[in-house]
């Protein structure tokens, strides 16, 4: 197969250029950005699921702190997944999925605002009479009824007993059931080490999500901002190789002015010409160097990204095609001029 800049005329003057090159800085610049942020995403997403682990099977947490793990170890393996999508969509420039990872990441980082927003919160406001109240209420309502072996560990663990009164000298409703060791044990209440315990939760766990949010936000904006770049390339590009020639060749056959492949094939930069012969070659399945029809539609859509129709494809087969077998090779669709007069 001859080279494609060996046989290929130049393209015509009167074909209408893009505003933007083939390659052009803004979709480089913002590839290269999505691509970092994308590594850096998943980076960090691996080391906060090491350090879940690390903490989870290490450390003497309480079930609400395993818990706490658990859900963040989840969270970085889904935000690990997103990120990877939008690597390889980002790689391969496939704007419908670099979409869906957009949306995704969107309602992540949607979801990490909401989140470290509470987690703050909480953090930054344990000591406050309202919240001393609800974690009282749902202490005596909730846990002591329903977790008493929770709290008898965390009894155990604080060193503590009941929460704003002891339960060394006389059970209430803030004392568990079968915890008789701890109950009497320590005549603490544990209101004091249980709101220590949970600032050195909320508040790290609160910043890091604040991080984490800072972060997935760059990913988005990267994201919509490579969407937006690749979606109006494609659109000049679109309307660069639909262009027709402002003045025809009179000697050239009507049916070839008329279809839509020619006119795509003379307005092709330098560049998308040198890619052709390659994805031809992936196209020709039969490793003959022809293709059929539909070989020839798949080939133009991968090659230059045009929808073209089946009858446009049988069409321009059937003007190239020499031997009357249904199939074009390549020389003869890139030198069309003389593949059109010769047949």
């Amino acid at each position: 197969i001859a080279s494609p800049t060996m046989i290929m005329a130049p393209p015509t003057p009167n074909s209408t250029p893009s505003a933007l090159s083939t390659n052009p800085s803004a979709i480089k610049y913002a590839r290269l950005a999505m691509l970092v942020v994308a590594i850096v995403v998943m980076l960090l997403s691996v080391g906060l699921i090491l350090a879940c682990i690390w903490a989870y099977m290490y450390n003497d947490n309480s079930s609400f702190q395993e818990g706490i793990f658990l859900a963040a170890i989840v969270l970085a393996a889904i935000i690990y997944v997103i990120s990877y999508i939008s690597f390889t969509a980002t790689y391969f420039r496939n704007m419908w999925m670099l979409a869906v990872s957009g949306v995704v990441l969107t309602l992540l980082v949607i979801i990490m605002m909401v989140f470290a927003g509470l987690w703050l919160y909480v953090g930054y406001n344990i000591k406050t009479q309202e919240m001393q109240d609800r974690i009282t209420d749902y202490w005596v309502d909730e846990l002591v009824p329903k977790h008493p072996k929770s709290v008898c560990s965390l009894q155990s663990k604080l060193e503590c007993s009941g929460y704003t009164a002891s339960c060394h000298n006389k059970l209430h409703s803030q004392c568990p059931v079968n915890c008789e060791y701890t109950n009497s044990r320590h005549p603490n209440p544990c209101v004091n080490m249980f709101i220590h315990e949970q600032e050195k939760v909320f508040r790290p766990v609160g910043i890091a999500c604040i991080v984490l949010t800072v972060v997935l936000y760059l990913a988005v904006f990267t994201t919509w901002a490579l969407c937006c770049f690749l979606r109006r390339h494609k659109q000049r590009t679109h309307r660069r190789l639909r262009a027709r020639p402002l003045a025809a060749d009179p000697d050239e056959d009507p049916a070839v002015q008329r279809n839509p492949a020619f006119a795509l094939l003379q307005n092709l930069t330098e560049e998308e010409r040198r890619g052709l012969l390659r994805e031809f070659e992936r196209t020709d399945k039969g490793g003959d160097g022809k293709l059929t029809a539909p070989e020839f539609q798949r080939f133009m859509r991968r090659a230059t990204g045009e929808k073209l129709t089946l009858g446009e494809c049988r069409e321009a087969v059937g003007l190239l095609d020499r031997q009357g077998d249904g199939r074009v090779a390549f020389a003869e669709f890139v030198n069309y001029r003389a593949a059109a007069q010769a047949r």
